[in-house]
């Protein structure tokens, strides 16, 4: 089982999110970022200089994808993130990186 820990403003959240997961990163795979952020929030994603652009879209940076696709956890910056393992220790930091 795996354990999504959020960090925000010095607290720190915990979720299970189960044996499986899947991350769509904005930089890497802008297509099914977008895609997936419509399915997500409900809106359209755009470029950050667009006047239709709020703090949604300039600040996400990850989907983060579980449940066999049945939920969508949105990730961003100022937040760090991290997929724990059972024991507590990191298997992966979707912390955004500079």
């Amino acid at each position: 089982m795996y354990t999504l820990r959020k960090i925000i403003e010095g607290m720190e959240f915990n979720q299970e999110i189960g044996t499986q997961y899947q991350v769509i990163d904005r930089t890497t795979n802008y297509e099914k970022f977008a895609e997936a952020f419509n399915l997500c929030l409900g809106y359209r994603h755009v470029a950050d200089l667009d006047t239709e652009s709020d703090q949604h879209t300039k600040n996400c940076y990850t989907i983060l994808v579980i449940n066999k696709g049945a939920e969508m956890i949105p990730l961003y910056i100022g937040q760090s993130n991290y997929i724990m393992t059972e024991t507590g220790k990191t298997f992966s930091n979707l912390s955004i990186k500079h």
